[in-house]
């Protein structure tokens, strides 16, 4: 059985799923759908989909927002996620790929000790998990010298529908903000 939309007085329809609430947003925009120049021609969809964002710990207890933009130099579409409040999943005790993780007991790169990364790939040859720092690099780190830091999750739940314009460059930006009396951009990739 599919679960039907029900409608409160204030807040109008209320949808069971982000992909009818982007579709809602889509349809409410009327000027995004009808006002083209070639009314022959089809309309393209851009969809993208935003589930779980896994973080460290150090963020446990805070509200976050994803902001997608689609387009460039200057002109661009604009969508927002909806807050979500990030929660603390238990200690992991096999370290796996994308876990979240404290690096500790390195000698050569000592630098690096209480950096936190996510585990990549295990490299059977060199017997390393490939860690990505925060900072973007890559390291080969052994077993012993990872500590599981369990994880913080965000669910977005968040389905991002676009007007695919072809004046537009195809470009995508996305930024993770922390919301709060001033929000925050702790992570932007194109």
């Amino acid at each position: 059985p599919t679960p039907t939309p029900t409608m409160t007085p204030s807040m109008g329809l209320r949808h069971t799923s982000s992909a009818e609430r982007a579709i809602a947003e889509l349809l409410a925009n009327q000027r995004s759908l009808y006002h083209r120049r070639n009314n022959a021609a089809p309309m393209w969809l851009l969809c993208v989909h935003l589930d779980d964002l896994f973080l460290g710990k150090e963020f446990a207890d805070c509200r976050l927002q994803v902001r997608l933009r689609y387009g460039g130099n200057g002109v661009y579409q604009e969508k927002y996620s909806q807050d979500a409040r990030c929660y603390v999943v238990g200690c992991q005790v096999e370290i796996q790929q994308g876990t979240v993780v404290q690096l500790h007991g390195l000698v050569s790169s000592a630098e690096h000790n209480g950096a936190v990364g996510v585990c990549e790939k295990w490299d059977p040859h060199r017997c390393r998990w490939n860690v990505r720092l925060g900072t973007g690099e890559v390291k080969g780190v052994q077993r012993e010298n990872l500590f599981s830091m369990g994880q913080t999750v965000a669910n977005l739940g968040a389905m991002m529908l676009f007007c695919w314009d072809s004046d537009l460059p195809p470009r995508l930006s996305l930024e993770v903000m922390k919301l709060g009396f001033i929000d925050k951009v702790i992570s932007q990739a194109t």
